[in-house]
């Protein structure tokens, strides 16, 4: 599965430019078409997969920016589900959200000195200062930063979602348990 998601996502570094151009123009379209019910099939799976890892919600404590519900193999995902379907301007990802994925990631790389995902709690009070977090009445530095986490996560999530839903008819749906027995007693009590 992972060859075949590659196939999707080429980048030209060495060779003949055209034999590129047609690999990508031509072979891999007709590649897809052949395919392409079993492989959407295999990628709804994959995904299903990789959300029950981590509970089927985006909200965890020190979060996988990469492979967590709501992270950028979710923006991965819906890349080639869009491609597979040949849908390319549909249900695209918030740049927003994307750029600020891609943000905390590269502050993580850098202040791991590796190939690091997970926005621990460590992690999470150092960025926050670093990109501009604040203490509020709403939370410190590190929660406020966890907040504008979790809307583009969420937001990440729910496009995937669309995607899911557009091949298997029934997404994955992101839950989150909770002790109020009135929803608008819950929004009253994080509205405050």
């Amino acid at each position: 599965m992972e060859s075949y998601t590659a196939f999707l996502d080429p980048r030209f570094l060495l060779g003949n430019p055209q034999v590129a151009r047609e690999f990508e123009g031509e072979i891999i379209p007709r590649l897809i078409k052949q395919n392409r019910d079993r492989f959407l099939r295999l990628l709804a799976d994959m995904k299903s997969t990789r959300y029950k890892q981590f509970g089927d919600t985006i909200f965890q404590l020190e979060p996988d920016l990469k492979e967590a519900p709501g992270g950028l193999r979710d923006v991965h995902w819906s890349g080639w589900v869009r491609k597979s379907l040949d849908a390319s301007n549909r249900h695209p990802i918030p740049a927003d959200a994307l750029e600020f994925h891609n943000r905390i990631r590269n502050f993580l790389h850098f202040y791991s000195a590796r190939n690091f995902n997970v926005l621990s709690f460590e992690f999470q009070e150092q960025i926050a200062g670093k990109l501009g977090y604040k203490d509020s009445e709403r939370g410190d530095a590190a929660e406020n930063l966890m907040r504008d986490y979790f809307m583009k996560a969420g937001e990440i999530a729910r496009r995937a979602g669309l995607w899911e839903e557009a091949i298997v008819g029934t997404p994955n749906r992101i839950t989150m348990t909770s002790d109020f027995a009135d929803p608008f007693e819950m929004i009253g009590a994080f509205a405050e």
